[in-house]
């Protein structure tokens, strides 16, 4: 954020990327499996 906003300080356009869906397993476009122990 530091980085982007120093950028910003001299008139750049920023484009940040941002993963999703990361929080119900399915970063990047693929399904993790989870697996349960016991």
């Amino acid at each position: 954020e530091l980085f982007t906003k120093a950028l910003e300080s001299y008139r750049m356009t920023v484009t940040v990327r941002r993963s999703l869906g990361g929080d119900i397993n399915a970063s990047c476009g693929q399904l993790r499996a989870e697996h349960s122990q016991g």
